[in-house]
């Protein structure tokens, strides 16, 4: 079984490189090229999460090559050190950075209350109400930084990096309009980071 399918497709494209060889991931099948003139694809995973083997991990051949394609442009770097880095794939795995983003939206609650409305809880939990939206995740991104992350709200999640291996990404806000907590915040690990 594949236990961290980033890491693998970053390993596998980091060693056809080493060779030459151009690769990518598109989500699902390793691409494969040498020219522009065509790629091979290839499924490495099965369906269960394990390698796949033989002359089944063959899937098809792309004319011209699907691969290199150019990538988005890079979002500004809110503060971050560290250069632009664009993921290849994200997958749930066990979070690092857990814990660190569960004290940021307590050192927020704390630090910014007047965000948040404590006269109302979600359901079943003691999670208060969110005034501002925009202001919750800033302060929750730039607690981040102050713990020494690189940090963003990209709309949805908040994403976090200490490096451009991989970022992890939280999703801390609960649709009904209340802070979320507890271990459903991890949404995603993305091999190289996201950001």
């Amino acid at each position: 079984m594949i236990l961290s399918p980033g890491r693998f497709y970053v390993g596998v494209i980091d060693y056809l490189d080493q060779k030459g060889i151009c690769a990518g991931f598109d989500t699902e099948e390793l691409q494969v090229a040498t020219s522009g003139e065509f790629n091979d694809q290839y499924a490495l995973r099965t369906s269960r999460g394990y390698l796949r083997f033989g002359p089944s991990i063959y899937r098809a051949t792309c004319r011209p090559a699907a691969i290199p394609t150019p990538h988005p442009p890079f979002l500004p770097a809110n503060g971050c050190a560290l250069a632009p880095s664009l993921e290849l794939t994200c997958t749930r795995e066990e979070s690092a950075y857990y814990p660190d983003v569960e004290r940021s939206i307590d050192d927020v609650m704390r630090q910014h209350p007047e965000v948040f409305d404590f006269s109302v809880h979600a359901t079943g939990a003691d999670w208060p109400g969110v005034r501002d939206f925009d202001k919750y995740h800033a302060y929750i991104a730039q607690s981040m930084i102050a713990k020494g992350y690189c940090s963003r709200f990209e709309g949805e999640e908040i994403v976090v990096k200490k490096e451009n291996r991989f970022s992890e990404h939280f999703d801390v806000f609960l649709g009904e309009g209340f802070v979320r907590r507890g271990g459903g915040i991890y949404r995603s690990t993305c091999w190289p980071a996201a950001f």
